[in-house]
């Protein structure tokens, strides 16, 4: 069911059961990473998930139940454990909902140029950058991680007081561990990139900025 659509169902269920007031918070997201390991792909994973809490007040009293469906049974499912959630408190302690701020701060956590990537993109991006990895400097002998990752999620919160507040954020990054070998003294490193131009480094074919390689391998320690 559409989160609206949803939101309003469940607002009239719950005054129809007698709630003086309630409130949800819906959340989901998206978590993918790809690993390549000497030019194929060594992992794919992707996971979502989705999740909705309902709250109100109930003969004064706060009541609590969650799900994971948006559908019509959940929401008399959330109403009723509600009730008895709320049924259930014996403290005389005295609960409120807050309906809202006048001005909120803008916060820009989401890129939409992100989301146009496919994973392919991705795939291809983690390839390349064990490749440019591999041709960067004549001592590094193999790449032991090479991984792209991305996530994505979104917030809102409403209540039947006049709240309704949202907020969306992704972000991608990449990491490769390369071992170099010198005189026969050997280092791992941990190299990761968060790209800052997501244009030159995605939307213009996959080019990643150079990464520092320490010029003295002798000296430098495994992790």
């Amino acid at each position: 069911m559409e989160l609206n659509e949803y939101i309003k169902k469940l607002f009239a269920a719950a005054e129809k059961a007698g709630f003086e007031a309630c409130e949800c918070c819906y959340s989901s997201g998206e978590n993918m990473e790809i690993s390549v390991f000497d030019g194929e792909i060594d992992e794919y994973s992707l996971s979502a998930s989705l999740g909705l809490g309902f709250r109100g007040l109930y003969g004064g009293r706060m009541g609590y139940a969650s799900t994971r469906v948006l559908d019509d049974a959940s929401i008399d499912w959330l109403v009723e454990s509600a009730r008895s959630s709320a049924e259930l408190v014996d403290s005389d302690d005295k609960e409120f909902l807050f309906a809202g701020s006048e001005r909120y701060s803008e916060v820009k956590a989401f890129e939409p140029a992100l989301e146009e990537l496919s994973a392919r993109d991705k795939i291809d991006a983690a390839l390349r950058l064990e490749k440019e990895t591999l041709a960067r400097d004549g001592r590094i002998r193999r790449v032991s991680g090479c991984s792209v990752i991305s996530q994505s999620s979104e917030l809102r919160m409403v209540n039947t007081l006049g709240l309704d507040v949202s907020t969306r954020g992704n972000a991608l990054g990449a990491y490769v561990s390369p071992i170099a070998e010198e005189a026969g003294a050997c280092a791992v490193m941990a190299l990761e990139r968060i790209p800052a131009d997501i244009r030159a480094v995605f939307l213009q074919r996959i080019v990643f900025p150079p990464f520092v390689f320490c010029p003295d391998i002798e000296e430098t320690r495994a992790l």
